[in-house]
């Protein structure tokens, strides 16, 4: 759409200013990395096997938390996915010293769809996206902070930082 593409321009505009600094190619490049890390993060921790252990979905048996868990580490490999791919542009943009090489979301969909069995890609991706769209509803609907209040949660966690010392009958949250 047309707002999309003039996102995109503002990206490629501050990208280019950011090239004519000193050591811009650079930085440039670090931030491309940092996107790339952020995507490898959300792509690991799809497959860590304490995935959202800190959420409690009330009202759910088991089987159905398995199945929202399922559609959460597929949407999450996903979005990863799509964010190395974003960071992936931005470094060969600091590479080539380029800033039209700078894609944003919708421009990295239509370069995977672009791909040989970019159908194909496009449709996985698609897919996970619309899981971590399921996903994201079920938290909004489901969604109960298990066993402590937020509050409590966050003081006993600087609690325990600043002692230094890990609650045995806490580490559940």
């Amino acid at each position: 759409t047309a707002q999309n593409g003039a996102q995109q321009g503002q990206i490629q505009q501050y990208i280019a200013k950011i090239l004519l600094m000193p050591f811009g190619q650079s930085l440039v490049g670090i931030i491309g990395l940092i996107v790339i890390a952020v995507g490898l993060i959300q792509f690991f921790q799809a497959f860590n096997l304490d995935f959202e252990r800190q959420i409690y979905l009330a009202k759910l048996d088991p089987v159905q938390l398995n199945r929202v868990r399922c559609f959460g580490r597929l949407g999450t490999i996903a979005r990863g996915i799509v964010f190395m791919l974003i960071g992936l542009f931005i470094v060969v943009a600091a590479y080539t010293g380029n800033s039209q090489k700078v894609k944003g979301f919708d421009s990295t969909l239509t370069t995977i769809l672009q791909q040989p069995y970019g159908h194909w890609l496009m449709g996985a991706v698609a897919l996970g996206l619309l899981s971590l769209g399921v996903y994201s509803l079920c938290l909004s609907i489901f969604f109960r902070i298990k066993k402590y209040e937020a509050k409590t949660y966050i003081f006993d966690r600087l609690y325990s930082m600043t002692a230094n010392t890990i609650h045995p009958d806490r580490n559940n949250y």
